[in-house]
């Protein structure tokens, strides 16, 4: 079964991640083209329309896909009547969206706000159908499939995105991409799962997996609370021009961790769920997933927070001046966010759920109040600072709950994050050296560009001179497909 599971598990990241690849690094080229076009109020806006909009999605779906890839076996009847108590919950949420727009505007001070909310409450229905389409695709591990359908909507966004914004429609283009991902993403998983829920549905078959969903749900409210409310805190005592500069910061200080996790999240959860019965197999899984998280994201938040004056000044333009001191704040909590995202994946997958429930319930209990007195004190750099102040012993206390559900302990845990720290710390060094006999010798950009790669270069280097295991990884990586199974279902350390 391991071996299976490993190849499935495999394919997952290899469909996923030349897809996503080319995806995000087009998303990426076209968040910062259009950051050039659009005012930081623009993305103000976008930004607190987002937090809403991204809260009723958690809400909406009722746990409905967590649990239909969590459960070993499920019945027609029983996915069908997740889907309807999503779909139910989906059309009350659209409504309170729609009836309170305007007094969500009124407290941020933006008529537009209410429009905006408007128009986005619409794509509530569609959440069910996403959500049960994607649970089938992945409990079944069809992947590829998946991957397409992304790669399809993800082009289809971005042209859109940057079509309007090239047009002169401001914070709407950013509406309408969002618009555009919704609808399509709907029709192509209707297309290729031809799922189509049946109305012959009992409460009492669904209601012993609602518990289940509950706990989820309760979970993710808590979550996406203290994950979001940061912006709002900073909506309700700024201007939105301020909101679209720490928006900014934020995605520019969390986008490597939050894009592995749109490529590896879904893979892990399934994964995990299938070797929640396996506890060797799935602590090295585990560790596999702990040691890929942190390759990428050590050098890319750490490099980030090198350069990050430099980035806005010569990528962003001087008008997103103010995202530079908190953005560097936050990649420091990226840092430990990269090394502890992956636990309530595992949690969860184990029928746990009351542990990541745990873990945002402290999270909340102790980032709200510091978000307020930060905002108060010191705005936009206060918020941050209750992030990087607060936030890592929670992720270490995340990371502990990991390795008990695992049985892994604190040194090889250390010892799976050695090569990506070590060959990061040397790539600073290398930058700093660089910067002390070149800076002012070259224009600008040419200047970035060259430290850019000069980092990548010093990285990789480190990684693969000081370390044997990242070589016999990459010798892997670089052979045959069948190769890359056994990398991932090694779990060795260096």
């Amino acid at each position: 079964m391991t071996n299976d599971l490993g190849r499935k598990t495999l394919s997952g990241v290899y469909w996923t991640g030349s897809t996503k690849i080319v995806t995000q690094t087009l998303s990426w080229v076209s968040m910062l083209v259009v950051a050039r076009i659009l005012t930081p109020g623009d993305f103000g806006l976008m930004g607190i329309a987002g937090i809403f909009s991204e809260f009723v999605q958690y809400l909406a779906e009722f746990g409905a896909g967590a649990v239909v890839i969590q459960r070993k076996e499920i019945t027609s009847e029983e996915v069908d009547g997740l889907f309807w108590v999503a779909m139910a919950n989906s059309f009350v949420l659209s409504a309170v969206m729609v009836i309170g727009a305007p007094g969500i505007g009124d407290f941020f001070h933006s008529p537009q706000l209410a429009k905006i909310l408007r128009v986005v409450a619409i794509s509530f229905v569609a959440y069910p159908f996403c959500t049960i389409q994607y649970a089938l695709l992945s409990k079944d591990m069809r992947f590829d499939v998946r991957s397409k359908i992304d790669f399809v909507v993800d082009i289809c966004a971005i042209v859109m995105l940057l079509s309007c914004a090239l047009l002169g429609l401001g914070v709407w283009s950013l509406v309408v991409s969002l618009m555009t991902r919704s609808v399509m993403t709907t029709f192509m998983l209707s297309r290729a799962t031809r799922y189509c829920p049946s109305f012959k549905v009992s409460y009492a078959t669904v209601r012993p997996l609602l518990k289940f969903g509950m706990s989820i749900v309760g979970g993710r409210f808590l979550y996406y609370s203290y994950v979001r409310l940061d912006a709002v805190i900073i909506g309700r005592y700024c201007s939105p021009p301020l909101v679209g500069a720490y928006t900014m910061a934020m995605q520019l200080a969390t986008v490597p961790v939050e894009r592995l996790t749109s490529l590896l999240g879904g893979i892990q959860y399934a994964a995990f769920a299938k070797l929640q019965d396996s506890p060797a197999e799935l602590r090295q899984f585990f560790r596999s997933f702990s040691r890929a998280y942190a390759v990428i994201s050590f050098p890319l938040l750490g490099g980030l927070i090198y350069l990050a004056n430099e980035f806005v000044h010569v990528v962003l333009s001087d008008k997103w001046q103010a995202t530079v001191v908190p953005m560097q704040i936050l990649a420091i909590m990226g840092l430990f966010k990269s090394i502890s995202v992956q636990v309530p994946f595992l949690l969860n997958a184990r029928g746990k759920p009351h542990l990541p429930v745990r873990i945002y319930l402290v999270s909340f209990l102790f980032l709200i109040p510091g978000f307020f007195i930060g905002a108060e004190y010191a705005g936009l750099i206060g918020v941050a600072l209750a992030w990087g102040c607060i936030y890592p012993p929670i992720a270490l206390y995340t990371i502990y709950l990991g390795l008990r559900a695992t049985n892994s302990t604190v040194r090889e845990f250390v010892l799976n994050l050695t090569p990506a720290a070590t060959s990061a710390v040397v790539m600073l060094a290398g930058l700093a050296a660089w910067s002390s006999v070149t800076d002012g010798v070259f224009a600008e950009w040419p200047q970035l560009v060259c430290k850019v790669l000069l980092g990548a270069i010093v990285y990789v280097a480190t990684l693969l001179a000081l370390f044997s295991q990242s070589r016999r990884d990459l010798t892997y990586l670089l052979g045959h497909y069948p190769g890359v199974l056994r990398l991932f279902s090694r779990g060795n350390t260096a």
